[in-house]
């Protein structure tokens, strides 16, 4: 189980960049195109949905896996440093949800939803990153 779990957290990793690409790409049109084509809104709100389901199952199986293998002390700090970077990640993309109903409302309101998203985007990428550097793709 843990194996199998662990390459579905490395697909899950793989698709996480394109996704953040994505969702930055129709968030920055949602922001700048006056007026908004109509499947801009909805398409932004379903990639972030998807996101999420993407950070839901990365979440399970990588604490599933943290659990498993606790008593291993193979790359511990980096194990360690990478869950608290994802898991405040996945603080940060439901708060990014908790203000994005108000980015409709005014531009400091897109402007919060926009930065509390890029942080935890950041947040994310580095510690993807960290794991990719550390033990390969």
């Amino acid at each position: 189980a843990y194996y199998t779990r662990l390459q579905i957290h490395r697909v899950g990793s793989w698709l996480e960049l394109p996704v953040f690409g994505t969702e930055y790409w129709l968030g920055q049109k949602l922001i700048n195109d006056s007026p908004v084509s109509g499947w801009v809104k909805p398409t932004h709100t379903t990639v972030a949905g998807v996101l999420g389901g993407l950070f839901v199952v990365n979440t399970v199986t990588g604490v599933a896996n943290l659990y498993e293998s606790r008593a291993s002390t193979d790359d511990r700090l980096l194990v360690w440093t990478h869950s608290a970077l994802m898991l405040a990640a996945d603080a940060g993309f439901i708060a990014t949800a908790a203000v994005a109903g108000d980015a409709h409302h005014s531009v400091s309101a897109q402007d919060r939803h926009r930065n509390v998203a890029l942080a935890s985007i950041g947040v994310a990428t580095v510690g993807t990153l960290l794991m990719w550097v550390k033990r390969g793709f």
